[in-house]
């Protein structure tokens, strides 16, 4: 939808209210998701729970009290993709305009195409992570997306319309082996009775201090240092850090064979 507002209307057009029209539609997905979370029934594991009475009484303050590496490994294994994320699908659209004088309309292809190839790749990486364990894979992607923005801002540097849009897409495969196994990855720290409240505290916490800042922080980076390394830094740094969540998650078996 962005890639055709983008393309149909003017750049005045689409920065006063284009934009917002993508967002507006997006209203379907929510129907869609409150459906699916309206049909969507318990695991046997958490009811075989309910069944036994072994709920948590106080979920939170179990989870911090009780699994505090498990709640850790869960936000640290967030950052880096959220914020590769970031990089790759927003900063990447003011950079593009502002730094390499390119319309906007290329970094919309490159970001679109990108993610149409993770429709693809998001399953595949869940399924490799089933086979090979979730760490590996997602380590994969995060080792991946330490290193590629120091590749990628080289690489559009000379305002090639062709290899920014190649640049956007590979950084989006690096975050599709990352996401493809995030949800089981995270999950599977925690006991049963704790998941779902330590998973909703890991996304919720990560999100706040990955993505939601990301977008903000590379603008203000790249103004005070005026320089692409600051944000390459930043998102090599958040990527190490999630290296080290990965390093604190608990061994086990993929949850396919639990």
């Amino acid at each position: 939808m962005l890639a055709a507002l983008a393309a149909g209307l003017t750049s005045q057009q689409f920065m006063s209210w284009g934009w917002r029209v993508a967002f507006l539609l997006s209203a379907v997905l929510v129907i869609f998701g409150l459906w699916i979370r309206v049909k969507l029934e318990e695991t046997p594991v958490f009811q075989e729970i309910q069944q036994k009475g072994e709920q948590a009484g106080a979920p939170v303050r179990e989870v911090l009290t009780q699994e505090p590496r498990a709640l850790i490994s869960g936000i640290l294994s967030r950052v880096g993709p959220d914020v590769l994320y970031a990089l790759f699908t927003v900063f990447v659209l003011t950079y593009a305009t502002q730094q390499l004088d390119m319309g906007k309309s290329w970094a919309v292809t490159g970001v679109m195409l990108g993610s149409s190839l993770q429709l693809f790749l998001m399953p595949l990486a869940g399924a490799l992570s089933d086979r090979f364990g979730r760490r590996r894979v997602y380590a994969v992607g995060a080792v991946g997306g330490l290193v590629w923005p120091f590749v990628f801002f080289p690489l559009v540097g000379g305002g090639s319309a062709g290899l920014l849009i190649l640049g956007v897409v590979v950084g989006l495969i690096w975050h599709a082996l990352m996401y493809g196994p995030q949800a089981a990855f995270i999950a599977e720290q925690f006991s049963p009775a704790l998941r779902a409240t330590g998973s909703s505290l890991a996304y919720t916490l990560a999100g706040i201090i990955g993505g939601a800042l990301a977008p903000l922080l590379f603008t203000s980076l790249y103004a005070y240092f005026d320089t692409w390394v600051a944000p390459a830094c930043y998102l090599a740094a958040t990527c190490a850090v999630t290296l080290v969540g990965l390093g604190l998650s608990r061994l086990g078996a993929p949850a396919a064979s639990r």
